[in-house]
């Protein structure tokens, strides 16, 4: 659980309390949510569990991560994390608890992100058959800088996307997004379509999608399994909120004119 250290304040938008598990390991948190102002000090706890029957010898690897979407300049990962122990043995079903500290350098905008790798190996008799166990496991930690977060996204274009079977949808649209701050975001939203008449004809939730960073698209699907439309002219309306971890939640929208035809396919104008 995140605490405050040397009595200064800090402000926690969203932790993710859930663990990541492989045959040997299991750690958590597996995705950590934060949000801290220049210059502030703050400790995490981790843990980490040996999960086989025998010993095992751990290692703790941070690394900056989304490379491709954030900019680290001369920032290296050791200026801003570290642990208090990088090394250490497990003995089986042993529990390691591990304090991490968060040091945000006042010249840093935006959002740093660290992978933290858990590196693991058996340390006595082989496991099975297969050898050695080894596994690398990573935690994912969004640190935001407060006061310097540009929260900023739009919907860019929607496609209809080909329902595989055995799923069964009537409807199924592709919603892409495009990130055009400087921290990660979740857009969630609804889709509204509406008949010639403006009546609502059939409103359907998106479903969950991929975190998009700053500068980069996802796509996120959107499934109608509801009463068939029947075939003529339609005006799709989508509305997906993000950014609510870091304040009030934006609503990026968008709207398209879509064709019907007799069988219930649908067609983007």
């Amino acid at each position: 659980m995140l605490r405050y250290v040397l009595g200064l304040a800090a402000i926690f938008l969203a932790i993710a309390l859930g663990s990541y598990a492989a045959d040997a390991l299991t750690i958590g948190p597996s995705r950590f949510e934060v949000t801290l102002p220049p210059g502030e000090i703050a400790v995490a706890d981790y843990y980490c569990q040996n999960e086989t029957e025998e010993d095992v010898h751990v290692k703790i690897e941070p690394e900056h991560w989304f490379k491709e979407a954030y900019i680290y300049g001369d920032l290296k990962i050791e200026d801003w994390l570290s642990f208090n122990i990088y090394e250490f043995d497990l003995k089986p079903k042993e529990i390691k608890k591990l304090k991490l500290t968060i040091k945000i350098p006042r010249n840093v905008k935006g959002e740093i992100v660290s992978q933290i790798f858990f590196s693991t190996d058996a340390k006595g008799s082989k496991i099975s058959a297969g050898g050695m166990i080894q596994v690398r496991l990573g935690a994912v930690l969004y640190v935001a800088i407060k006061g310097t977060e540009v929260v900023d996204g739009a919907i860019e274009s929607i496609e209809v996307m080909k329902i595989e079977p055995p799923a069964k949808a009537d409807i199924k649209l592709g919603i892409l997004f495009k990130n055009k701050g400087n921290v990660h975001l979740n857009p969630m939203g609804n889709v509204i379509i509406l008949n010639t008449a403006e009546e609502k004809a059939a409103e359907f939730e998106t479903l969950k999608g991929a975190t998009v960073h700053p500068n980069r698209e996802g796509t996120h699907e959107a499934i109608y399994n509801g009463k068939k439309l029947v075939g003529g002219s339609y005006k799709v309306k989508i509305s997906m909120k993000y950014g609510e971890i870091f304040g009030e939640p934006k609503t990026a929208t968008y709207e398209a004119n879509v064709l019907v035809d007799e069988s219930g396919g649908i067609t983007v104008k």
